[in-house]
């Protein structure tokens, strides 16, 4: 009778198996990565980037991420206006033939609520790496992450038509199809 007892709580006492994580591939297919940004103080122009690769590793038992390393082809650029797009590829701003994708690796991930965390890592762009942070939220099997960059830390100085465009580069990355990701 004690054993059966034992038994009963050890089966009951022990927690579930976990999955482990698993890695997830990052193409254009289930990424987007746009951007916004302002231009004669109150105008916005958007863009998004149509090349992208990479992968990160995604525990559904826990939304936790690690493990991202997302490379994007400075040149698959589009804004939907062929004139600009030209622009942006250009020596002012992307430079895209010195310097054709950019780069980013996190490094540590922190949850900031049930849902939601903070992706600390490095941006390379035009061969200048500087820390960025990602804001992202977990829901319906997506992530949404969000941050600021300034273009004129990583040498984007287009002379005097930074007099009429904003230094700051509002970014949006959503990731979908996350298995087992919350849903609200």
């Amino acid at each position: 009778m004690i054993r059966r007892l034992l038994l009963a709580a050890a089966l009951f006492l022990t927690p579930p198996a976990l999955a482990a994580p698993q890695t997830q591939t990052v193409t254009a297919a289930n990424t987007q990565v746009g951007f916004s940004i302002r231009y004669l103080l109150l105008a916005k122009a958007t863009g998004r980037f149509t090349d992208i690769a990479g992968s990160f590793s995604f525990d559904p038992d826990t939304d936790e991420l690690g493990g991202i390393d997302v490379t994007i082809a400075t040149g698959s650029v589009d804004t939907g206006s062929a004139g600009r797009d030209r622009d942006l590829q250009g020596e002012d701003f992307f430079a895209t033939a010195q310097y054709p994708a950019m780069h980013f690796i996190g490094h540590h991930a922190v949850r900031t609520g049930p849902h939601s965390g903070r992706v600390s890592g490095e941006l390379t762009l035009r061969g200048v790496t500087k820390p960025v942070d990602l804001d992202v939220t977990l829901a319906n099997h997506r992530a949404t992450a969000t941050t600021s960059i300034k273009r004129s830390d990583f040498g984007m100085r287009p002379g005097l038509a930074s007099l009429f465009i904003a230094d700051r580069v509002d970014i949006r990355i959503e990731i979908s199809d996350l298995p087992g990701a919350v849903s609200p």
